[in-house]
C-alpha cells in the first residue's frame, strides 16, 4: 500500500519555490518527513537555476544525501527546465 499526496500550485508568485524533503531532521533511524512542501524565497535564484541546485544540494547532509529535483517554470511562457542531481554521479 502507497499513500501519495499531490500538490498543484495553480497561482505561483514569480520568486517563490517549494521544497519537498524525504527526511525530517536527526536520528535513528532519520525520521521520514511529514506535513506539506516549505515555502522558499527563490528570488536570487531566479537568473542561475544551476546555482541553486548547487547551493541546495551543498546544504544537505553529505551521508543522507540521495538525489535532488529541481524545476523551473517561467511563469510567462510556461516553458519549465527540470535538474537532477544524484549522489551516486
Amino acid at each position: 500500500y502507497c499513500a501519495h499526496e499531490i500538490y498543484r500550485y495553480l497561482s505561483p508568485r514569480a520568486g517563490e519555490g517549494h521544497f519537498l524533503r524525504t527526511y525530517e531532521g536527526a536520528g535513528k533511524p532519520v525520521p521520514s518527513f511529514q506535513g506539506i512542501p516549505v515555502a522558499c524565497s527563490t528570488a536570487d535564484w531566479e537568473s542561475d537555476p544551476d546555482a541553486l541546485i548547487d547551493r541546495i544540494w551543498d546544504s544537505l547532509n553529505r551521508d543522507n544525501r540521495v538525489s535532488l529535483f529541481l524545476r523551473t517554470v517561467d511563469l510567462r511562457s510556461g516553458e519549465r527546465e527540470d535538474r537532477i542531481r544524484n549522489a551516486l554521479e
